[in-house]
């Protein structure tokens, strides 16, 4: 059954360029930065990717290079913290990703998710995967869930709402049987009322 909902081949919606996609690109997080001692003056370190390596240097007034490109910084607005200042627009962000060698916000660089372009087609299968990995079962639609005591009141609710999910995938599925036979149907003869 998880051939069914494409489980084991991971598909991005075909609209998207598999590098406009925001897993697919290097990224700078000003937060992994700072949890690193790279925001003090004088501080430098490789960054590594699958693309290669990019050199990054902390320079006075909170300014970093990365490559060729200097990003300044501003403080968060409500946060005691910073965040990176984006060359391209100008707002302030927390991660800057790296496209044709210029670092700009995901935004500049019209990146998505890849997330909101799987499994578009079916209603409700993206958070019954969710559901299903909050409550540790396998990810497989109809696969069975390890029973938890009675008094895992939340537990219960979670699967009685992967179950009515389930239900509506199975409608899903029908639905689409019927509408193949519908169309390979040659019009000789008029499908039943139990055909479907």
């Amino acid at each position: 059954m998880p051939g069914t909902f494409g489980l084991k081949e991971d598909h991005h919606h075909e609209r998207v360029p598999p590098d406009r996609l925001v897993e697919a690109r290097p990224c700078l997080d000003v937060h992994g930065l700072y949890r690193e001692g790279l925001f003090f003056e004088g501080a430098s370190a490789t960054l590594q990717t699958a693309h290669g390596g990019y050199q990054l240097a902390t320079h006075e007034g909170w300014k970093i290079s990365i490559g060729n490109q200097t990003i300044a910084t501003r403080p968060h607005g409500m946060l005691p913290s910073r965040v990176f200042i984006c060359p391209s627009c100008g707002a302030g962000r927390a991660r800057l990703y790296e496209y044709g060698g210029v670092w700009a916000c995901r935004s500049c660089h019209d990146l998505r998710y890849s997330v909101r372009h799987r499994f578009r087609m079916i209603k409700g299968f993206n958070k019954l995967i969710r559901l299903r990995r909050k409550i540790g079962a396998s990810l497989e639609p109809f696969s069975p869930i390890t029973p938890k005591p009675p008094y895992a009141r939340r537990y219960w609710m979670t699967v009685a709402s992967i179950r009515q999910l389930e239900k509506g995938l199975l409608q899903h599925i029908s639905a689409d049987v019927c509408d193949v036979l519908e169309r390979r149907h040659d019009g000789s003869q008029q499908p039943g009322a139990g055909d479907c």
